[in-house]
């Protein structure tokens, strides 16, 4: 992969002392020294790198970040926050909260240009982000034009990752600013992934789009939000906020209520056409459900939007990414592995597989993420009693929160057919034993995870894979054979 722009600038600690003099606060003595990168990552910062850290949760945070101070290596740090002001942390620089940002773009327009060619194009939407970006990446560069995409599970160009997981949707501010440095001269478009909390955050800040896309919306990450209309004008923000004056913001011409309450508060708006009005002939399986239809219909228009007329093709030709209604057989039946972690998503993928093989015995299997919005707990349990035959209920990523509770939270007001339900706390022994309850032709969704490479249990990350368990157990029942 080309990288020729990582050649970064020299510039000294104080150059920058005297660049952040309207948003400073407090600063410790500062040791002279050059600088040649920036980051967020304290605790992977060189000697040579300028850190900006947002500090966040008191008296515990102030002290974890006195210890990473002492353990890192940095060249000078940047801080925002209750600082304790305190002189025995050399290289600090406390500045407002109101010019943290300010601050970031500052000392990273000397380091990463800011007149690029690259267009920028961004997606928001409760469910759908991953595959949009994926598929507008892939029809921009089979038109001929070189496109990356980044977002959920990392950066990729050509079905090649060029970077790793994030560990948010959306990148912050400085990382985007350093990835449209480092490839601005081998990609003519960046199609990425802008979540509610990166728009709130602003994590684009003053990175202008020349296109945006929204996908779909429905109840989620309400523990941040607090309220749907809040979650609503959390997503508007990728329109009144991000995109261009003289751009539109593209909606699925079948996402009616997004379209409608879109309209009574932006003006700028612009329907997908269909994929009939497109003229392609087959379908693939991928992309009869209609949320995947509405996605591969945002993709189509953006690059018709960003290159002119797109000619239909062979639909074959594109991939779905990991996790995507990824399909493994088992003996004769089927298992689909899905991200679907909201009510709307899990519905939506559970109606679909129904309505493609409504003669086939179907079941489910999820859990719900702990330290997350805890009301869409007992609405996915809801769907998932509706829809499926069997419902098998699971942790997902339980985080803080005790996993027996969360799935007593799911289940809470499923009264009747709970002999068709099956709960086990391990998702491991929860997937074998839905593998070995099998029935022939029987389709099992296995939701919630998708791509995700771990499992997050009371603080700790473990390597974790539903394809991996599904892998696993084929292997054993052919050694068995």
């Amino acid at each position: 992969m080309d990288r020729l722009n990582d050649k970064s600038p020299q510039i000294t600690t104080e150059q920058i002392v005297k660049l952040l003099k309207p948003w400073a606060l407090w600063s410790s003595a500062i040791e002279s020294s050059t600088i040649t990168d920036v980051t967020l990552h304290l605790q992977q910062s060189s000697s040579s790198q300028v850190v900006f850290y947002r500090l966040t949760n008191g008296e515990r945070a102030l002290e974890l970040l006195k210890q990473r101070i002492e353990s890192s290596n940095f060249g000078l740090l940047i801080i925002t926050g209750a600082w304790s002001q305190d002189e025995e942390c050399g290289n600090v620089i406390q500045v407002s909260e109101d010019g943290f940002l300010l601050a970031q773009q500052a000392v990273a327009d000397l380091f990463y240009c800011n007149n690029h060619k690259m267009k920028l194009v961004g997606v928001t939407g409760t469910n759908g982000k991953t595959t949009v970006v994926s598929l507008a990446e892939q029809i921009s560069n089979n038109l001929g034009h070189a496109a990356i995409c980044a977002g959920t599970i990392g950066m990729f160009a050509n079905a090649i990752q060029v970077e790793g997981n994030f560990g948010n949707t959306t990148p912050s501010y400085i990382d985007l600013r350093k990835f449209i440095h480092r490839y601005q001269n081998s990609y003519e478009v960046l199609f990425f992934e802008l979540s509610s909390h990166a728009l709130v955050q602003q994590r684009v800040f003053d990175l202008q789009l020349d296109g945006a896309m929204w996908t779909s919306f429905s109840q989620d990450h309400l523990d941040y939000h607090k309220t749907m209309n809040a979650y609503f004008d959390a997503k508007l923000m990728i329109a009144t906020h991000a995109l261009k004056a003289d751009r539109s913001l593209l909606l699925p011409a079948a996402e009616k209520e997004l379209i409608k309450r879109v309209k009574s508060c932006f003006e700028r708006v612009q329907l997908c056409r269909t994929l009939e009005q497109w003229g392609f002939g087959e379908i693939p399986l991928f992309f009869r459900p209609d949320y995947n239809r509405s996605n591969l219909e945002l993709a189509l228009q953006i690059n018709q939007e960003l290159w002119g007329q797109v000619a239909p093709f062979d639909l074959e030709r594109l991939k779905t990414p990991d996790g995507r209604f990824s399909t493994m057989k088992v003996g004769d039946a089927l298992v689909v592995i899905d991200y679907a972690h909201t009510p709307e998503a899990l519905e939506r993928v559970l109606a679909a597989i129904r309505e493609g093989f409504p003669e086939r015995p179907l079941s489910v299997l999820f859990g719900c993420g702990g330290d997350r919005d805890r009301t869409k707990r007992p609405l996915m349990g809801e769907v998932a009693i509706r829809l499926a035959d069997r419902v098998y209920i699971t942790s997902d990523n339980p985080r803080s929160e005790d996993p027996q509770s969360i799935i007593d939270e799911i289940i809470c007001q499923i009264d009747s057919q709970r002999d068709s339900v099956f709960v086990e706390v391990d998702r491991t022994n929860s997937i074998i034993d839905a593998l070995g309850r099998l029935r022939p032709q029987e389709l099992l969704l296995i939701a919630g995870k998708g791509h995700e490479q771990y499992q997050e249990i009371a603080g700790e990350k473990f390597q974790f894979s539903d394809f991996e368990v599904v892998k696993k157990f084929n292997q054993k029942q052919g050694e068995g054979s």
